[in-house]
């Protein structure tokens, strides 16, 4: 796993509903913007 990827995993690893409900538009925005990126990333790992 390249650092991004592992970056991006480590970030969101411990986020729970709690976590989300206390979010700003923006900050899910942000969030759903990473996890398009990190899916993205692993179907290009898994097409290697």
């Amino acid at each position: 796993m390249d650092r991004e990827t592992l970056d991006v995993y480590l970030k969101y690893e411990r986020l729970d509903k709690t976590v989300f409900q206390g979010m700003s538009i923006q900050e899910l925005f942000d969030l759903r913007h990473d996890m398009l990126a990190f899916r993205n990333k692993l179907g290009e790992l898994l097409k290697q």
